[in-house]
């Protein structure tokens, strides 16, 4: 029997996903049939997955099968908002220094700077078309004028860990940047990261892995591992698996019935996503924004948007709570009420696209790779904060290597192997009584009179 850590709804693979990503030239996985084996299996048709699958096939000629419970990318590697930035990690710079020393909070910061090249790099190696390869980075933007002392810390934190000159705009410095609004009262540029469509991405990941000869099989929801010898043993409704070595790439998507070893140790949250019909020129003047440039606000629960390559504009934050059809139509709402305070010159344009997906935190805020206790011997890499789409992406490659025995543990940043821990109480508890205590910080958002 399974166990989610939501609402069953959330998991449910027979609903589409209503991304705006997701193209009607999917991936020809069929479901797994029969029995079969494996020098590899995955859990999981994500970048994680596919990166590890990637990895091992090219590099180690290795037999890989790997089972995904929905269609490839069906889960948040095809939900998220494109954002190729850093961010596995909800801890800021000094924390993670005070917490691991210089150091090991050193390679940290490199490995996610490693991260967004390794996505760039691999665009350009599989002439994957998912977005320019190079971009502005993103903007941090103040929600309320107090935040701007906040920002000028910020800046210095982030040139210290990254090397990477930062840019401080006051609102007229923004309106001339292109990004106006009354709710924004200052900003920070950081020059990390650029902007993809994460579709795309996932969907040209799959066809490079199936051309190496990897078999992917969609529809083929794991139901059940057993140890097999020094191996495993995985079954679906259609078929089973006998592998030597697992990778668990389901992130917030993960059964935990499977995978006692998490069980109670991830945070699944929502975050929802709007996209609009494209913009004219006229309706772009009249918000004052013309950037599109990655960006997002300074609150604890905050919004991140960009305007698209056609001058569609996307909108995200927070979701429900529980994963129902009821309170995700609740948090939806909100959502537009949002988009509308802070884009009020966009009151009345059309939302073509609106959906959710699930983001994973882990107790200690930091993402995790490493190996399980149970079942005994797999490996997983996990706990992404919402930014999976650079450090999810290699993670996986080292993953794979993991696997195989060609990287060690030890040879990775200390924040990253760091074991997991249980949350003490209920999850739906403390991601309520979060939101309650982040709402409060981050004070109302009204609408200018």
């Amino acid at each position: 029997m399974s166990a989610f850590a939501l609402d069953a709804h959330a998991y449910d693979t027979s609903q589409p996903s209503g991304s705006f990503w997701h193209a009607a030239d999917g991936i020809e996985a069929p479901g797994l049939v029969g029995a079969t084996t494996a020098d590899v299996a995955i859990i999981g048709g994500g970048v994680v997955g596919l990166n590890a699958a990637l990895r091992l096939v090219e590099s180690a000629g290795v037999d890989v099968v790997l089972l995904e419970a929905g269609e490839i990318g069906w889960g948040a590697s095809g939900r998220n908002g494109g954002f190729c930035s850093d961010g596995a990690t909800k801890l800021a710079p000094r924390a993670m220094r005070r917490r691991f020393g210089a150091v090991e909070a050193q390679r940290f910061f490199d490995l996610q700077l490693g991260a967004i090249d390794h996505v760039a790099h691999l665009l350009e190696r599989l002439g994957i078309d998912a977005g320019p390869k190079k971009g502005e980075g993103e903007m941090l933007l103040a929600h309320r004028p107090l935040a701007h002392t906040d920002l000028a810390s910020e800046c210095q934190a982030i040139e210290a860990a990254y090397g990477r000159k930062v840019t401080l705009f006051d609102t007229d410095g923004l309106s001339g940047f292109g990004m106006a609004g009354p709710q924004f009262h200052s900003g920070v540029l950081i020059p990390i990261g650029f902007a993809l469509d994460p579709g795309r991405y996932v969907r040209a990941l799959a066809r490079a892995v199936l051309s190496q000869g990897a078999r992917l099989c969609a529809r083929s929801r794991v139901v059940a591992i057993d140890q097999a010898g020094a191996g495993f043993r995985l079954r679906t409704k259609g078929g089973e698996v006998t592998a030597k070595r697992l990778i668990v790439a389901t992130n917030a998507y993960t059964d935990e019935a499977l995978v006692p070893a998490l069980r109670g140790r991830l945070l699944p949250a929502f975050s929802n996503v709007l996209v609009t019909r494209p913009l004219t020129d006229a309706e772009l003047a009249d918000q004052g924004w013309t950037s599109s440039c990655m960006a997002f606000d300074s609150r604890e629960l905050l919004h991140y948007f960009r305007l698209l390559p056609d001058r569609r504009f996307l909108f995200g934050g927070r979701g429900g709570v529980d994963g129902g059809p009821g309170g995700q139509a609740q948090a939806q709402a909100r959502l537009r009420r949002d988009f509308h305070v802070l884009f009020p010159a966009w009151r009345e344009v059309e939302v073509r696209h609106l959906w959710s997906g699930l983001v994973c935190l882990t107790r200690d805020l930091l993402p995790f790779v490493g190996q399980l206790d149970a079942p005994k011997g797999a490996w997983t890499a996990l706990g992404w904060h919402g930014n999976g789409v650079a450090m999810g992406s290699k993670a996986g490659e080292l993953v794979a290597d993991l696997a195989l025995g060609s990287l060690r543990l030890a040879d990775l940043p200390a924040p990253l192997t760091q074991k997991l821990r249980r949350f003490p109480l209920p999850r739906s508890l403390l991601l309520r009584a979060a939101y309650a205590w982040f709402d409060y910080r981050d004070g109302p958002l009204k609408a200018d009179p």
